[in-house]
């Protein structure tokens, strides 16, 4: 027997679109670059492009991560974004970053549901731009935890969006 209860949740997702003059055009021949999208310690990054300084992803690869419940923290502030060439025989060095402050999507009631399209990135050094497409989703789904049920004043916010009865702050499943 398991409990579900209704957890809040913030959740931002990115589509990476694609990327201008990351490296100089006599720098391309075998440069293998990739995006590395960092929120927190919460880490993912891109397929890797070849032989290129103004790479494509369309919107085929998105990225997911948590927001804090408690806001825009030092770790959650920004979204990180580095473009890094891949060089398996040097190591991966990274050529330039940017990032997304996402603090404008806080307000004191939490995270606001958003999309931004197609922001533009500039990257420093040497002037490139990335563009990423964002979304912030907020609200409620179920969280299984052990134990028993909550009470009434147990009731988190959250459940104002669950159906009646309002009484019950979980569901059982058998």
């Amino acid at each position: 027997r398991c409990v579900l209860e209704m957890a809040n949740y913030s959740e931002l997702r990115c589509w990476l679109l694609r990327a201008q003059g990351l490296a100089t055009s006599d720098e391309t021949e075998g440069l293998n670059l990739y995006i590395a999208l960092a929120l927190g310690e919460q880490l993912q990054h891109s397929s890797t492009k070849q032989d290129a300084c103004d790479p494509s992803w369309g919107e085929g690869e998105q990225f997911f991560f948590q927001l804090s419940q408690r806001g825009p923290s030092p770790e959650f502030t920004f979204l990180e974004i580095r473009c890094i060439e891949k060089d398996p025989f040097d190591g991966d060095v990274v050529l330039c970053d940017g990032m997304i402050e996402l603090e404008r999507f806080w307000d004191n009631s939490g995270w606001q549901n958003a999309m931004a399209d197609a922001l533009e990135v500039q990257m420093s050094p040497g002037g490139g731009k990335v563009w990423i497409r964002i979304e912030i989703t907020s609200g409620c789904k179920p969280q299984e935890t052990a134990g028993a049920q909550q009470t009434a004043t147990d009731v988190s916010p959250c459940l104002a969006e669950v159906e009646q009865p309002r009484q019950r702050a979980s569901m059982e499943i058998n």
